[in-house]
């Protein structure tokens, strides 16, 4: 894939969603599964515009931000959504990388908000390019406003 125009890059994607979904289910225990289930739920529910970031951005957001808060096995779904929510409502901060089926050495330089797909190093997912990233930040500021998150932490923390 590194030798590939970059223009090209993406179209190798498509052969990597097994892949994909393997590395969503080994990283998930049931209580991250519950919190990606509910924050995909809000994206539908509440993103509405022409172009929305795929699910798979929010689920490797959500898997990241846990993996970044120690790997809780339970924690209360409400602090990790705020922790989700609040993310979103700075996309422009969101700097994931993970280097689970790749090494180092295909690692590139990203400027700008990203998260990489795990199985793809080539390929942002969080692409404000071709995705209305500013409608999820508007929503998810306005989220964080509701009363359910005023007692919520902003890290998974176990129960």
């Amino acid at each position: 894939m590194r030798d590939c125009p970059v223009a090209e890059r993406k179209f190798f994607t498509p052969s990597l969603t097994k892949t994909q979904r393997g590395f969503v289910k080994s990283e998930t225990p049931a209580q991250l599964k519950r919190l990606i289930q509910y924050v995909k739920h809000w994206k539908t529910s509440m993103i509405k515009v022409k172009s929305p970031p795929s699910s798979y951005s929010f689920e490797l957001l959500a898997i990241y931000l846990w993996q970044q808060d120690g790997k809780p096995q339970t924690f209360k779904i409400e602090n990790g959504l705020r922790r989700v929510m609040e993310q979103l409502a700075d996309y422009q901060s969101i700097k994931v990388e993970f280097f689970e089926y790749y090494n180092h050495n295909m690692h590139q330089r990203h400027i700008g908000p990203h998260i990489i797909d795990p199985v793809n190093p080539f390929s942002n997912v969080l692409d404000v390019s071709n995705s209305d990233w500013s409608a999820v930040a508007l929503n998810a500021r306005n989220y964080l406003k509701q009363a359910e998150m005023r007692n919520a932490t902003s890290r998974f923390c176990d129960l």
